[in-house]
């Protein structure tokens, strides 16, 4: 008869050399494209506050029409790549240009064109030629119009807007209007803060292009709240508004952001 002993190390030696070896896991091979998206060829109109670029407080706003008598920034996408573009008679090949649109064009829609050839990773894309050629069009208006030596129309952006904040459970409407006052542009605005208070003939205009307004602080302590910001009107009559005040008597900023939809 066997001893006990024995038994038991015949048993421990049949367990173990039984076990199944756990492999360890291999990665699946990696799929170099996977994280990959081609590039997407595009250009930009941008209509400009200043004459020149480099000018301070210039301020870009994409747009599909212009206030007469603007400079504005035509700009291609992606970065790296071969620009060619058409603008009128012109054969530009820099990734931005910058043109001057004079009161002779008021009512005309300009054509622009960009050639934009890029290099591709074939063995991502191996469809993609690397070759777009992009067009728009956009609209020189006949604004600014001044119809007397006080008054000055400027086109969409004045009007009434209804607007929701995070500050406010509910929407309310703001009236923006501008004003020719002590010889200045001035921003005017109705119920900025969605509790009634008035910003009237204070805050200075400090750019403007066709569908956005700039302003800076307002002029008086115990006015405006030293409101601050911008007003942007897209073609689709959405609206967005981005301002900073103070109110008096309180030591922080509020920031507001609203976004709407002008009535």
């Amino acid at each position: 008869m066997k001893s006990p002993s024995i038994i038991l190390i015949l048993y421990s030696v049949i367990l173990f050399s039984c076990k199944k070896i756990v492999q360890p896991d291999v990665a699946a091979p990696t799929d170099p494209c996977q994280c990959l998206y081609a590039d997407t060829a595009s250009i930009q109109i941008e209509e400009m506050t200043e004459l020149f670029e480099v000018m301070p407080n210039n301020r870009f706003t994409l747009t599909d029409t212009i206030m007469h008598s603007k400079s504005v920034r035509f700009k291609a996408h992606p970065d790296n790549a071969e620009y060619i573009w058409y603008i009128g008679s012109e054969i530009i090949t820099t990734q931005s240009v910058i043109r001057y649109f004079n009161e002779s064009l008021i009512g005309q829609n300009i054509t622009v064109s960009c050639v934009i050839k890029r290099d591709v990773d074939k063995r991502c894309f191996p469809n993609d030629t690397g070759y777009d050629s992009l067009t728009q069009v956009f609209h020189v208006s006949q604004y600014p119009i001044e119809t007397d030596p006080t008054n000055i129309l400027y086109g969409p952006l004045e009007g009434t807007y209804r607007v929701k904040s995070s500050h406010l459970s509910d929407s309310f409407d703001i009236a923006v209007t501008m004003e020719f006052f002590n010889n200045q542009d001035k921003l005017c605005f109705n119920n900025y803060d969605g509790f009634g208070s008035v910003c009237s003939n204070q805050a200075e205009i400090s750019g403007i292009n066709y569908r956005q307004v700039f302003t800076f602080g307002g002029t008086s302590v115990t006015q405006c709240d030293y409101i601050r910001g911008n007003v942007l009107l897209n073609p689709d009559r959405s609206a967005e508004m981005n301002f900073t005040f103070q109110y008096v008597g309180h030591p922080d900023y509020e920031e507001r952001k609203y976004l709407g939809r002008k009535l």
